[in-house]
Order: C-alpha cells, then structure tokens, then sequence
C-alpha cells in the first residue's frame, strides 16, 4: 500500500469515529487539528500497556510518600482538593533509577490515563505537522480524559536555553502555552490533568520552564538496603552467594542504579556453566563489563539541584 493511500485509508477510518471518551469531536478543543492527526495521537501515544504499582518500585519511599501526599490523597478524598495542588511535577535524577515506573505507578495509584511526549516523537517526522501542533494535539485529546497525566520525557531536549532552531523554539513555547494552560483546564468541572516532566539533566532546562513545574523532585540512587532487596529480586533461587556475598555486592555496587544492577544481574548470569548457579566470582567479572554511569561529582550536582530547588524531606 502506498503512503497516498494509507493516508486515505487513515482518513476513512477518522471519519467513522464520533467520539473520544465519550467527549463528541464536535467540540471546539478539536477545531483546527486534522482528523487522522487526532486519531493517531490517541491510538499511538496513549500508553496502553500494564501500569507499574508503588510495589513495583524498590526504595524510594520519600518520594513515594510526597507524591501521594500532594497527588493522590487530593483525587481520592476531593474535600482535600486546593488551587494551590500542583498541575506540574518535575522528577530528576540519575538515568535509571525509575522515573518513568513512577509515572505509571501514580496513574495506577489515581486511574489516570497516560500520554507520553518526548523530543523524538516531536522530531520523527511521521506526523505529518510541525511539532507544536503535534504538542497543541496531544494537550486536547489528552483532555478528554479525567484524570489524565501527560508525560513529557527528556525535558532538557524540549525545554533547553540553548535551543538553536526556530522549530525546536516554537515546540517548547507551545508546550509553555499548554503548561500555562493547566489552572483553567483543572477549574472545568470534573476536569483534571497533571504534567510530569522527567530528566537527568535539570541543569539543561531553562529557568523559565522551571518556574512551572513547582513541584521538583529528586528521584536518587538505590541505598545499601534498597540494592539488598533489589538482588533478592533479581537473583534466581538457586543461586550460590552466601549472606557475607551478599552483602559484599551490595558494598560494591554503591553508585550503580537500578538499571544498572539489573544489567549486572543479567550479565552474571550468562555465565555460570550448566548445573551450577551464579557465584560471586560471577558477578566480579560482570562487575568488569558494567560500570555505573554517573560519578560522585554528578551526584553531588544532583543533590546540590535539589537543596536548590526545595528539599521537601
């Protein structure tokens, strides 16, 4: 089928639905924005697959805590709600270390519905419109939703200082008019929607962006305990490590995230030959082949940004 006629066959299908949500497509939030454009926005950046839970996520219990003090609580118990609840809430740390698990742990925790954003969805060029309107699009059918969070992931590429082209410029205004947006959104009646931008770079988005996201959150490194509870999930059962093992790996493997460890895990498990299971020499030569990306001074800049922005601990 050729691309002429796989638009035309998009069209056709656009044309026989009549509603999003049950919101008609009739309505004025979707004037302007190309049918099959709306149409692909909600069939292919919805997220659709298996939520994680709060019990999915090892450690990071302050975080977990904040974030159902200041979302959660207020959608289950509506006498709690506030116009000074948070529209936008930035999480930022080391790449691995579960951010985007906590995303869909709160959409489960609220049932919220998820769109994802991120820059290379703005700049894979199979939209067929400029970025903004791709943005303006996600926002209105997103808003079709109640409660909703919009997820914008790598918010540094998006929402830079150092921005060097005019297209890269009208996307991040576009989203600032949307995130602006927000207070009049949740004022609607039974309308609720959060923003949740996601990076390990906060230094790179400009300060201005910043200013919108009031809630800043650090999403940090596994602790020794964390990392502990984190091999106990990852390892098989019939592995060789004793308690003194054990507790060696997790002093050694400070620094590394979650990703990481799981990494390390997978590759000290190919090793082991047939009828025998992992051991710690295992994991000392896969200890070889992954190493943590982040360094102490990356950490310290980390924990710096947080005291900076607001230490809620």
């Amino acid at each position: 089928m050729s691309e002429q006629q796989q638009q035309q066959q998009q069209r056709k299908e656009s044309s026989l639905r009549t509603h999003i949500n049950g919101v008609s497509l009739d309505d004025q939030r979707f004037r302007g924005i190309d049918p099959v454009l709306r149409d692909r926005v909600h069939d292919e950046l919805m997220y659709t697959g298996t939520k994680s839970s709060w019990e999915h996520i090892v450690g990071l219990d302050q975080v977990k805590q904040h974030l159902k003090e200041i979302i959660t609580l207020p959608i289950l118990i509506p006498s709690l709600k506030s116009p000074s609840d948070p529209k936008c809430v930035l999480l930022f740390g080391p790449p691995g270390t579960g951010r985007n698990m906590i995303v869909q742990a709160l959409a489960n925790d609220i049932k919220a519905t998820i769109f994802n954003i991120s820059r290379k969805t703005l700049e894979s060029g199979d939209w067929g419109c400029n970025g903004s309107t791709l943005i303006r699009a996600v926002f209105e059918v997103a808003s079709c939703y109640s409660p909703v969070i919009v997820h914008v992931d790598d918010l540094e590429m998006i929402m830079s200082s150092g921005l060097n082209n005019e297209e890269m410029r009208r996307n991040k205004t576009e989203l600032m008019v949307q995130l602006d947006s927000l207070k009049d959104r949740n004022e609607q009646q039974d309308d609720w929607m959060l923003v949740i931008g996601t990076t390990n770079r906060p230094q790179d988005v400009c300060s201005s962006s910043l200013k919108r996201f009031v809630q800043k959150l650090y999403v940090p490194l596994p602790e020794s305990e964390d990392r502990y509870k984190l091999f106990q999930r990852l390892l098989p059962e019939d592995h060789e490590l004793d308690e003194n093992d054990a507790e060696e790996l997790v002093k050694i493997t400070e620094g590394y995230s979650c990703t990481e460890l799981d990494s390390l895990c997978v590759e000290a498990l190919m090793l082991p030959t047939p009828n025998t299971g992992v051991t710690m020499e295992h994991f000392k030569q896969a200890l070889i082949r992954v190493r943590p990306c982040v360094n102490a001074a990356q950490l310290k800049s980390y924990e710096a940004l947080d005291q900076q922005y607001n230490n809620y601990f």
